[in-house]
């Protein structure tokens, strides 16, 4: 990043462009959550959501249910509050410090926007008697859907960044696509969401990560010895050509 008033400005411009892409999804998902709601019943279901909610508590478990109780935590902020401070310390100390910032804004502006589009749409969850766990009333979209998305896509993303073996990085890329998988079905099953909750959590999640992503190329330049450090590295198709050929 060029040092003075060049870099103060491609901040300015970062920062800004970040608000703009919060308020856009927030617009948009809160519309989307509007709709839904509408075309729903006065219970919160639709025909889609009611048949997706039968389906998963037919399928339940003494067993599974325990599963599902540990996969949906990996959505929680019990688990990705520590995974953020721990991934920027560790990119700090590798003084990526764009990279950092980005996980950051990622993880806290995904909380947001879930918060805030569940405090304007206000959807009744599914019935208290089907839910397997605590949770508030405010049903869209799914705020562990939304986090898990944005959090482990932005995970990948910076694996796709500072890790130079392909195989290492396939598997983190399979096992953040499980996790967020797992999270947003572990919400289904346990009888806290409505199958639409989930499905605009994934989409608003992924939006968000890929987004700031997009605002964040300018800010963190590349390594002296070519390895992609920067978004905008990631973004450039000789990046892609060197992960292959590694």
């Amino acid at each position: 990043m060029v040092p003075g008033m060049n870099g103060f400005k491609v901040c300015a411009q970062a920062v800004l462009g970040t608000l703009l892409a919060f308020v856009a999804l927030l617009t948009v998902l809160s519309l989307a959550g509007v709709v839904v709601k509408a075309l729903s019943d006065t219970d919160g279901s639709n025909r889609l959501d009611a048949h997706v909610l039968d389906w998963m508590i037919d399928r339940r478990s003494d067993g599974l249910t325990e599963i599902m109780r540990a996969v949906t935590t990996l959505g929680s902020t019990l688990v990705l509050m520590p995974l953020t401070v721990v991934g920027v310390v560790v990119l700090s100390a590798m003084r990526r410090f764009w990279l950092a910032g980005y996980l950051a804004t990622v993880v806290i502006g995904a909380s947001l926007l879930s918060a805030t589009t569940k405090a304007i749409v206000d959807r009744t969850r599914p019935p208290v008697d089907v839910r397997l766990a605590s949770v508030g009333e405010s049903s869209f979209p799914s705020g562990h859907a939304t986090q898990a998305a944005a959090t482990y896509l932005a995970v990948a993303i910076i694996v796709a960044i500072v890790i130079r073996s392909a195989v290492l990085r396939r598997v983190l890329w399979g096992l953040c696509a499980l996790i967020v998988v797992g999270v947003g079905l572990s919400r289904l099953y346990l009888g806290v969401h409505w199958f639409t909750d989930v499905i605009a959590g994934w989409s608003a999640g992924a939006a968000w990560a890929l987004a700031v992503a997009y605002v964040f190329r300018p800010l963190d330049p590349a390594d002296s010895d070519g390895m992609p450090r920067s978004f905008a590295a990631f973004t450039h198709p000789c990046t892609w050509s060197r992960s292959r050929a590694a």
